[in-house]
């Protein structure tokens, strides 16, 4: 189910599944659920006992394989994430030392412009707008980051709930 792969990348532990292979295990785990809750009523109906507890391990049984499941792909999310927001990050250092480059450069023409004002004035403003397209786009990356975080803070919360409910599910049974 997991392999190592050394590439560029993730070279941490990864999943051979595809997410669509994930969901879809998911998926028949929770009809697999169904179906047995189903037969443990009619066990339950009929007072079989023995076949009643039966059912209850099985369901005990896919609700653990199912949560195991979730939190495969739940990993694979926040690695997805954490790659994502050191990209993001070093992006932004890119930019950043983008703009001190350019800064040095600029003052280092400046220098050696003498007396053309309007020679001048046109580096001023050439250089004012790289600089502001810099910002701009370090400002994107920022907004981007913030989203990223706020994705993998709900993804962290409904994670919470679902590992929680799952407990509870498992100790009503």
């Amino acid at each position: 189910m997991f392999g190592l792969f050394k590439s560029k990348g993730i070279t941490q532990l990864r999943s051979v599944f595809t997410d669509y292979e994930i969901i879809n295990q998911i998926y028949q785990k929770l009809k697999n659920l169904n179906d047995s809750e189903i037969s443990s009523r009619k066990a339950i109906r009929d007072n079989n006992i023995h076949q009643t507890l039966k059912e209850i391990e099985r369901q005990h049984q896919i609700i653990s394989v199912a949560e195991y499941l979730f939190n495969v792909k739940t990993l694979r999310i926040g690695e997805l994430n954490k790659m994502q927001r050191e990209k993001i990050n070093n992006q932004i250092k890119y930019l950043e030392n983008q703009i001190k480059t350019k800064r040095k450069e600029h003052n280092r023409h400046i220098l050696t412009i003498k007396g053309d004002e309007n020679h001048k004035r046109y580096l001023q403003k050439h250089y004012g707008e790289s600089q502001r397209k810099y910002h701009e786009e370090i400002q994107r990356y920022k907004e981007l980051l913030n989203e990223t975080n706020k994705i993998m803070n709900s993804i962290r919360e409904s994670c919470k709930k679902s590992i929680e409910n799952s407990h509870r599910i498992i100790h009503n049974i």
